[in-house]
């Protein structure tokens, strides 16, 4: 049987994720095409790393936003250019500033993050949001419901519910908008009890019988 989720509660203190973070922003330079792009990020994220920043973030939007340029300037899907940039640094954390609530399932969410933490040997930070852009959400068929807090609140209770679920037991959830059934939740991330959850104001869930 799997294990029902609590409900979170506020005001938990955890320590800090980010003291000296470094974020790439852009993805689109003078004179460098797609073949060379991963090239020119990847050396940024190397830089940071040697430099004594504790973290390396980059964006999860799927076009440029109107403050920082056009929608025609090259945007990377943040977590699969995570997983590269594990590759490439040693120290630094690695995360999205912020991920978008709105563009991931929980359950994948949690998958996904946990393959980062896998790769990197324990550096992924979680950095959620509850999602604002409602242009992008329109072109690329993202639903922009009206209550995205009460979908991020629930995207954190199952993610911290699969992450401490314990070894050998699944994980249901039943919500206002997800449901989980008895799902396994292996392997567990590298770090424990889990990846640190930026903003900070979220504990762990610990599943009851």
């Amino acid at each position: 049987m799997g294990h029902p989720a609590p409900r979170l509660t506020p005001r938990v203190t955890v320590p800090r994720v980010t003291i000296l973070g470094y974020q790439i922003p852009n993805f689109t330079y003078p004179g460098v095409g797609p073949d060379g792009l991963f090239e020119v990020v990847a050396r940024q994220a190397e830089a940071a790393d040697r430099s004594g920043f504790d973290t390396v973030m980059v964006m999860d939007h799927f076009f440029q936003l109107p403050m920082l340029g056009p929608p025609e300037h090259y945007m990377l899907e943040c977590y699969s250019l995570l997983a590269a940039l594990a590759g490439r640094t040693q120290r630094c954390r690695l995360g999205a500033l912020v991920t978008g609530n709105t563009y991931r399932n929980p359950a994948m969410l949690a998958k996904t993050v946990t393959t980062l933490d896998i790769v990197s040997g324990g550096r992924a930070q979680l950095g959620i949001g509850a999602g604002w852009f409602e242009r992008e959400h329109a072109a690329y068929g993202f639903p922009f419901p009206p209550k995205r807090f009460g979908l991020l609140t629930e995207q954190l209770e199952i993610v911290t519910g699969l992450w401490s679920t314990p070894v050998g037991e699944t994980f249901s959830y039943a919500g206002d908008h997800y449901t989980l059934t008895d799902s396994p939740a292996l392997p567990k991330p590298v770090q424990s009890p889990r990846p640190p959850i930026c903003p900070p104001s979220i504990r762990p869930i610990t599943p009851s019988s």
